[in-house]
């Protein structure tokens, strides 16, 4: 087993309450708890990862590019 702190700013930590209680709702997460959303989120990508590799890759490849051009859009 292992543990990992992650440290959200609050908005995107009531964002994804919001999503995990949603989810909950839906008999989708076991606990309305952002970590548990978090394990599901971790979960769903490994699978993928394992199914096909390239397009996770492919996926962050995408994301990161975005996110480097929004911080330089700042």
């Amino acid at each position: 087993m292992v543990t990992i702190e992650i440290e959200l700013p609050q908005s995107q930590y009531d964002t994804a309450l919001s999503i995990a209680t949603r989810l909950n709702q839906e008999n989708i997460l076991i606990e309305p708890k952002v970590e548990e959303l978090m394990i599901a989120t971790l979960r769903i990508l490994i699978d993928e990862y394992e199914e096909n590799s390239q397009s996770v890759v492919t996926y962050f490849m995408k994301r990161n590019t975005w996110d480097t051009k929004d911080k330089h859009i700042e």
